[in-house]
């Protein structure tokens, strides 16, 4: 019987665990161990939370660039990569920022714009009200308010409709 997948989810765990414990040096080399064949979308999300809980933001971004080489990418990696992009010194932001929202479109299987529109209160959250407003276009920030009832409108009509 092939048991690949019991190894590669205590492989997740025990990283996990490393990071829930603070020892990301030790986290890191454990990371590094992993043979590529057996990392998953959550081993990359796992370390790259590790570098964000540490403020390592640069690593944060080394994983995310890996794991997209790798095909690995997750949602939550994406998130954790945003969180950075929206911290960092870089100039063009917001078109680095929606590089990563096509990316995690693709992987959802929609447009970019909708993700962005579906997921806006989280962006809002983890970005701040000014990354957030310019990822769905609103570049005037006197009419962000008015927006944002039209969208929570929105949301709560979808979710009325779904039950």
């Amino acid at each position: 019987k092939d048991r690949t997948g019991e190894w590669v989810e205590s492989t997740n765990l025990a990283l996990d665990l490393m990071v829930e414990l603070g020892d990301i040096d030790r986290a890191e080399d454990f990371f590094e161990s992993i043979d590529k064949k057996t990392r998953t979308p959550d081993t990359y999300a796992i370390m790259a939370n590790g570098y964000k809980l540490e403020e390592r933001w640069g690593k944060v971004a080394a994983c995310y660039r890996a794991a997209k080489k790798d095909s690995l990418l997750s949602e939550r990696l994406c998130f954790l990569a945003m969180q950075e992009i929206a911290k960092s010194d870089t100039s063009s932001k917001i078109k680095i920022l929606r590089s990563v929202t096509d990316d995690i479109a693709a992987l959802k299987g929609v447009k970019s714009g909708a993700w962005i529109a579906d997921n806006y209160w989280t962006l809002k959250r983890l970005l701040g009200y000014h990354y957030a407003r310019l990822l769905m276009w609103w570049n005037d920030p006197n009419e962000t308010q008015k927006f944002e009832f039209r969208l929570a409108a929105q949301h709560m009509t979808e979710r009325k409709k779904k039950g």
